[in-house]
């Protein structure tokens, strides 16, 4: 899986990742670490293995559960993977914690580098943020994470098909 790739139409759909899943070392806070300070956009590089030297972008975050699965998912080029390997090593040029927007009160930046950012075409106008949007997708779609707990621990997921069918016409227009 790549990112743009469909996720509809395989068995476990909901659970497929577009990309590479990279882990922290260590005790479960190590590997949260590594996790929280990952940002989508940032830089990451193949320190070992075939593959050293390759550059990736992260892309997703997967949540955190003491002892369970808790990773960063990073884009590689097609002919990259190949010199993939279980147990390699990667750096992620880990930026953006704690970014905020200069003149917008109240709007916190979660997990997002400064160079996504700066990509993204948002506007500001005085104190107020205009920020592009593609698709709305409804709430009651969204399944588990929509609502309730703050965006800083909650993680979005959408698993039963009766949701899905909806929800793949809003995303394919069809």
């Amino acid at each position: 899986m790549k990112v743009g790739d469909p996720c509809f139409g395989w068995a476990w759909g909901e659970k497929v990742e577009s990309g590479v899943s990279a882990d922290g070392i260590g005790s479960d806070r190590e590997k949260m670490s590594f996790r929280n300070f990952c940002c989508i956009g940032n830089e990451a590089r193949v320190v070992s293995g075939m593959g050293k030297g390759l550059k990736g972008t992260v892309v997703g975050k997967v949540g955190y559960l003491p002892g369970r699965s808790h990773h960063v998912i990073i884009h590689f080029e097609d002919e990259d993977l190949e010199k993939l390997s279980i147990g390699d090593k990667v750096q992620v040029k880990a930026w953006g914690v704690g970014l905020k927007i200069r003149d917008v009160e109240g709007v916190k930046v979660l997990s997002a580098s400064p160079a996504l950012i700066e990509n993204m075409g948002l506007e500001v106008s005085g104190s107020t943020l205009s920020v592009p949007v593609v698709k709305v997708i409804p709430a009651y779609l969204v399944g588990q994470g929509s609502g309730g707990s703050p965006p800083l621990r909650v993680a979005t997921g959408i698993s039963r098909p009766a949701v899905q069918r909806p929800l793949r016409s809003m995303v394919s227009g069809s």
